[in-house]
């Protein structure tokens, strides 16, 4: 029987260890990885958004910027199922408040689990207010597992 995990990526060593954990549990061709990464909940520097008005990009420039972003932080993580050669996955990039998207993202993809790092790229806020791997497990209406 085939299983899909959703494997929310921040660029982080820890989702990218949650990522070969996911990895090895990849069994059969059937099974499929969705790497997920959310984007849009930091602003842009300054700079950028200076060069990209410069250069006439269109579209608002937190979103050419969530772009740029998140390519690379999906780039690293393809790079590193294609060692364990994985090559059945796809890419979801999704904006705004980063557990309540991963949990509606493995709902609309009918996941079977969630792995997720334990640890991101986000601030001591995590500490006060919760951590996303946390509010996933909670909101998630599948299995969640957290890599340390």
């Amino acid at each position: 029987m085939s299983k899909t995990i959703v494997v929310p990526i921040d660029g982080s060593e820890c989702a990218l260890e949650a990522l070969d954990f996911a990895a090895e549990l990849v069994r059969s061709e059937d099974d499929k990885i969705i790497l997920l990464t959310v984007v849009g909940h930091k602003k842009v520097p300054k700079e950028l958004q200076h060069y990209l008005e410069v250069e006439h990009v269109k579209g608002p420039p937190d979103w050419e910027y969530d772009q740029l972003i998140a390519s690379g932080i999906l780039d690293e993580g393809k790079q590193r199922l294609q060692e364990h050669n994985i090559h059945q996955f796809e890419t979801l990039v999704e904006r705004g408040e980063p557990a309540e998207l991963i949990a509606t993202a493995a709902n609309q993809q009918a996941a079977d689990m969630i792995v997720i790092g334990s640890r991101g790229l986000g601030n001591i806020s995590g500490l006060v207010f919760g951590s996303v791997s946390g509010k996933v497990n909670h909101l998630a209406g599948c299995k969640v597992i957290t890599v340390n």
